[in-house]
């Protein structure tokens, strides 16, 4: 398969698979906050800020990434002032940083609620310091990027695809690619951590006697505590698409192999979470069943 089918393929399937998990991603977060009365826990309220982050994400994504290296508008993108690629590039690490920090924070929910027991404040105050640092902390991993100038550079000789690019020589003491690999995969760690500690409190408690009321309320938690799980598991896609390109930074093949293979990976670890929690969570279920129910019923009455 060439290069350039391979580009073809990866872009038709994230279109496939992305265009719905966005729409529905959308919705979900819409839902989320239209009935926050019902979805008024943590575990909601840091769903609905990491999907807002990974809407805005992707939608930012299909500007600054995937239309220049699709050759879309090249001499367009060329020719932008500085200042433009520049944010486009802050914001796409910011996002990434963003994504795992917010992931972290549900696994650490997850663990405050389904498997150990502290008091209410205590979780308060964890739930919003989570927040502070799903804002704040990227910033910390993301601000010399604003000073590196990036640009907008061809990718190959046909002068057709065009990649970001930042100039190594404005920070000489940043490195891009190895501080993206060394954050993703130690707030990974720490989220395998959370969630292996709050399976292994799950297991532990499985024998406890509750009344129906309170099983009820502990099926939905360790439901909850599971899609928190499976979205680590999604992430680690990126963590290992990180790795690969930090260890062929010079390896033409290598890379472009990475770069058509990018919005694919992109996509599966950004847009997996509604999907994820439509499966584990009877309520959100609920809530998007009843808009094809309704339109059935329009239908059926319109006919």
């Amino acid at each position: 398969m060439t290069s350039s089918s391979l580009v073809a393929l990866v872009f038709t399937v994230s279109t496939v698979y992305g265009t719905p998990s966005l729409l529905l991603y959308v919705y979900v977060v819409a839902i989320l906050v239209r009935n926050r009365h019902i979805f008024s826990t943590w575990f909601y309220r840091l769903f609905v800020v990491n999907g807002v982050l990974d809407c805005t994400d992707v939608v930012t994504q299909i500007f600054s990434d995937r239309l220049p290296y699709r050759g879309l508008f090249a001499s367009l993108y060329h020719s932008l002032p500085p200042f433009v690629p520049t944010i486009f590039f802050f914001l796409k690490y910011f996002h990434l940083y963003a994504h795992f920090f917010g992931s972290l924070a549900i696994g650490l929910n997850r663990l405050l609620v389904a498997g150990i027991s502290t008091s209410i404040l205590s979780k308060r105050i964890v739930n919003w310091a989570s927040l502070l640092v799903i804002s704040c902390g990227p910033l910390l991993f993301t601000h010399q990027i604003l000073s590196t100038g990036a640009r907008y550079i061809y990718f190959d000789e046909s002068n057709s695809s065009l990649v970001l690019s930042y100039n190594t020589q404005a920070v000489p003491n940043f490195r891009n690619s190895e501080k993206a690999i060394l954050v993703i995969s130690v707030v990974a760690v720490l989220s395998l951590l959370l969630n292996g500690a709050t399976l292994l409190a799950i297991i532990r408690c499985r024998t406890r006697i509750l009344s129906p009321t309170d099983a009820k309320i502990r099926t939905a938690e360790i439901k909850l505590s599971i899609a928190s799980m499976l979205i680590f598991c999604c992430e680690l896609l990126m963590v290992a698409y990180q790795a690969v390109a930090y260890s062929f930074p010079q390896n033409d093949a290598v890379l472009s192999v990475l770069f058509a293979m990018y919005p694919f990976v992109y996509d599966s670890c950004m847009l997996s979470s509604p999907w994820i929690l439509l499966a584990t969570s009877t309520k959100v279920r609920r809530h998007v069943n009843s808009l094809f129910s309704a339109r059935r019923q329009v239908a059926s009455a319109s006919s």
